[in-house]
């Protein structure tokens, strides 16, 4: 009974995290070409670019954030009150005091950008501040939402996430539609950030009731013990803001600066799929914390594997809808001229991508049970790699030579490395734990593949929406029954039909 408990609670939180990165990608997929369209590619370059520099500021939270959302699923468990008011009374302190630090910062270095990156729109060091402004009152406001994760409430983080893409997309179109520029766009991202932070305070207040906030009740020696943790998690995370983040600029330094947008329209939609598999990572991590904490590692083992598996299963159609109809999805979407400039880097950057996607989790639980050092140095020594061949790539290949640097880094760390380090990690066999994981998502998408292009050579060339539409439908058809029969975990197939029935009857 705890165990079906246990899996029916894990899949509705996947539910509601999948539906907020759901959100984000309608939100996408619906704004982006209007704003493209409105603002054009030059500007919209200055807009990532913008976005992807603020990103930095999130890296001095050290890795708290994380040991908040770890350590606060423990307390919950051994119902140690106590200990929770003195974790994140001593966690937003800290974010206080740094997220001051990042105002000064931002206001000092904001001026001096737009000369860098040679972007000549005069609105850029403002729109700059506006976005470090935002993010900085975020930190206080991410240690305490937190909890929403730690507790396992990710029904009411996703509904906050939804809202928030709701309010910031339909925001940033009627500003455009106004006539208006790059900076009321990032006056809309503020106000739509600190709607998301009152919202977190309330579920704080919800999920936690009882636990009282107090700087008096931050501790040196909590400190001291979330820094224990976070330190590898902020080695983690250093480097993935650098590999995300990094990017943007190398291009724009190196290449014209329309050449960033034809970088950006490809990622996008992969950055917005492997949040989806971020998403699921954040329940995956506190439950495995959970887990230990009460001496189940076998539940860990099982955990990493079919946790895996459905996010290789979920990632695996877009991979093989992009490798078919790519660029005529993109022509559709954007503009041919777009698509002629971009579409080519997709087949390239689905190989690190769709590797990531299927040892995403394993970091996670690494995570979960406080194994992250080695995971941590990995991703320090890939992005360092990374950043050196893109410097050496971009002048001599551009964007092609990038794609390669960048997606042969993600398949041989974050695919191949991660899987038997957590293997090791959790005493198994390497090869049979990445067979359990891989083999029926790639099987499945070899089938999908194999019916995509058939429809394109003979039925659907995909020249309009609907064509594109019905392949799609066709593949998700045969993808979605053999994975239901062939990924899904016996007990988890048993419990979806049982809802399905309810549902019903």
């Amino acid at each position: 009974m705890e165990a079906s408990s246990r899996s029916g609670r894990y899949l509705s939180n996947v539910l509601w995290t999948w539906s907020a990165v759901f959100s984000s990608v309608l939100a996408a997929v619906l704004v982006s070409p209007y704003v493209i369209r409105k603002i054009g590619v030059v500007n919209f370059g200055a807009w990532s670019l913008a976005l992807s520099l603020v990103e930095y500021c999130w890296l001095l939270d050290f890795g708290l954030r994380s040991a908040a959302v770890k350590m606060s699923a423990e307390y919950r468990a051994l119902e140690q009150r106590d200990k929770l008011e003195e974790l994140f009374s001593t966690g937003a302190t800290y974010a206080a005091i740094v997220g001051g630090v990042i105002v000064v910062v931002t206001l000092f270095a904001a001026p001096h950008l737009g000369n860098l990156f040679r972007i000549t729109n005069p609105a850029f060091p403002l729109l700059v501040t506006v976005v470090g402004v935002s993010w900085s009152v975020g930190l206080v406001f991410n240690v305490l939402g937190a909890c929403a994760e730690g507790f396992q409430r990710f029904d009411l983080f996703g509904r906050i996430l939804i809202l928030v893409n709701v309010v910031r997309s339909l925001g940033i179109v009627l500003v455009l539609r106004a006539g208006q520029g790059i900076l009321q766009m990032g006056l809309v991202l503020l106000v739509s950030q600190m709607l998301q932070y009152a919202l977190l305070y309330a579920v704080f207040r919800h999920v936690a009731h009882g636990v009282n906030l107090s700087w008096r009740k931050s501790s040196r020696s909590m400190f001291s013990e979330m820094s224990r943790y976070g330190v590898h998690t902020f080695t983690a995370s250093v480097a993935t803001r650098l590999m995300g983040q990094s990017v943007p600029p190398l291009i724009a330094y190196f290449l014209p600066s329309q050449f960033l947008t034809y970088y950006v329209v490809p990622a996008k939609i992969l950055d917005y799929a492997m949040d989806g598999v971020g998403r699921v990572g954040q329940v995956t991590t506190p439950n495995a914390s959970e887990l230990l904490a009460r001496g189940k590692t076998q539940g860990v083992v099982e955990l990493a594997v079919y946790s895996n598996r459905y996010c290789l299963a979920l990632f695996t159609p877009l991979t093989a809808f992009l490798l078919v109809y790519g660029f005529e999805l993109y022509s559709l979407w954007i503009s041919p001229e777009v698509a002629r400039q971009s579409a080519y880097l997709l087949p390239v950057l689905l190989i690190g991508y769709t590797a990531v996607a299927g040892q995403f989790n394993s970091s996670s639980v690494l995570f979960g049970i406080g194994r992250h050092k080695w995971y941590a140095r990995l991703l320090m020594v890939e992005v360092l790699l990374v950043l050196t061949g893109l410097i050496l790539v971009l002048p001599r290949f551009g964007l092609y030579g990038a794609a390669w640097v960048i997606s042969t880094g993600m398949l041989l760390n974050r695919g191949v490395a991660v899987c038997v380090l957590t293997a090791r990690e959790l005493g198994i066999s390497a090869v049979r734990y990445a067979m359990r994981i891989c083999l029926a998502p790639m099987a499945n998408g070899a089938a999908a593949v194999a019916l995509l292009f058939w429809l394109k050579a003979h039925l659907l060339p995909g020249r309009t929406w609907f064509e594109l539409i019905l392949a799609g439908s066709c593949m998700a058809a045969l993808y979605g029954a053999l994975s239901f029969r062939f990924c899904l975990e016996p007990a988890h197939r048993d419990l979806i039909w049982r809802k399905l029935k309810a549902l019903a009857g």
